[in-house]
């Protein structure tokens, strides 16, 4: 049977979690806040995939898996975002006034969110 197949066991499941992405997260980026954003992403992204979690094992690998993959991307845009700002830097300390682009040989196009399920 399935572990999350309606609200109530829903609820039970994402009460527990909850805590479990937190941290996870918290670990990984070091940001509360962010963390916590990431958290109601992930529980989000359970509630949408719970007819294809099939085993209460199966969910918190799910969890694991997708908190991950969340916190990287989460880290890849704020790299990107303090490579703007340091390329925006230089250009007023010297004057410039071409914006120059970041190249896409250095940024690589973050995967659509692939999720891991499998049926038993």
């Amino acid at each position: 049977m399935n572990p999350i197949h309606n609200i109530p066991s829903f609820a039970i499941c994402a009460i527990n979690s909850r805590v479990l992405i937190v941290r996870y997260a918290r670990f990984i980026i070091r940001n509360q806040h962010a963390a916590e954003d990431i958290a109601d992403t992930v529980l989000l992204l359970i509630w949408e995939k719970r007819k294809t979690l099939y085993t209460h094992q199966l969910v918190r690998t799910f969890i694991l898996i997708n908190t991950r993959m969340a916190c990287h991307a989460w880290l890849y845009r704020q790299s990107l975002f303090l490579r703007q700002q340091k390329t925006t830097v230089r250009l007023l300390n010297g004057n410039s006034t071409q914006q120059p682009e970041i190249s896409k040989a250095h940024s690589p196009e973050i995967p659509p969110s692939t999720t891991y399920t499998e049926k038993p």
